[in-house]
């Protein structure tokens, strides 16, 4: 089954509580395995390029995020 570019976009979104103006930028942020993947948007099948730099950036946040709830769990 295809991934369907609204609703990944939806659960990535619920996730950051974030909601993304363009959709497929969520994907494309999550989407490392292949240089490209097909998807639905709108309705329609879509090649979606992976973008390796907007992904590894946000693990850098991720990982800032978790250290910095950790970081203040222990000083509690």
């Amino acid at each position: 089954m295809l991934p369907r570019v609204e609703t990944k976009a939806v659960d990535i979104g619920t996730l950051l509580q974030y909601t993304f103006t363009d959709k497929r930028i969520a994907v494309e942020a999550v989407q490392m395995a292949a240089p490209q993947i097909a998807c639905l948007y709108n309705n329609t099948f879509e090649g979606l390029d992976n973008n390796k730099r907007l992904s590894v950036l946000g693990d850098a946040v991720l990982a800032k995020v978790l250290c910095s709830a950790w970081f203040e769990a222990r000083s509690s």
